[in-house]
């Protein structure tokens, strides 16, 4: 229990928050543009998966004594922070289901040549 004193911020949660929600937000992104509307609760599900295994993850820090609530906040709000400013700096807002905002097509014509 002396270690977890010593844990402010909690790099678990902070790294599962971060890869998740990013993952969270490209399939939100990229399953919101489809055309079925009767599987829009399901997708919406799929999209929130990553989250629910964050929130796992940070819970169990907690459950084992590792860290504090307050560490995995504060853990957790650092990689919200960090997916949500990668995911603008990457896809700046653009479509992704429609292959906007990649890296691709990001480079003008005359990089290419």
């Amino acid at each position: 229990m002396q270690w977890a004193l010593q844990s402010w911020p909690s790099g678990h949660a902070a790294a599962a928050f971060a890869i998740l929600t990013y993952a969270a937000f490209v399939l939100f992104s990229a399953l919101a543009h489809s055309s079925r509307r009767r599987y829009r609760i399901s997708r919406s599900m799929l999209a929130l998966a990553p989250i629910v295994l964050a929130v796992y993850v940070a819970a169990d820090m907690v459950r084992w004594h590792e860290h504090h609530v307050g560490d995995v906040l504060a853990g957790a709000a650092i990689g919200v922070c960090t997916s949500v400013v990668a995911f603008w700096h990457v896809f700046g807002g653009k479509n992704v289901a429609a292959g906007e905002g990649t890296i691709e097509t990001s480079i003008t014509a005359e990089e290419r040549v």
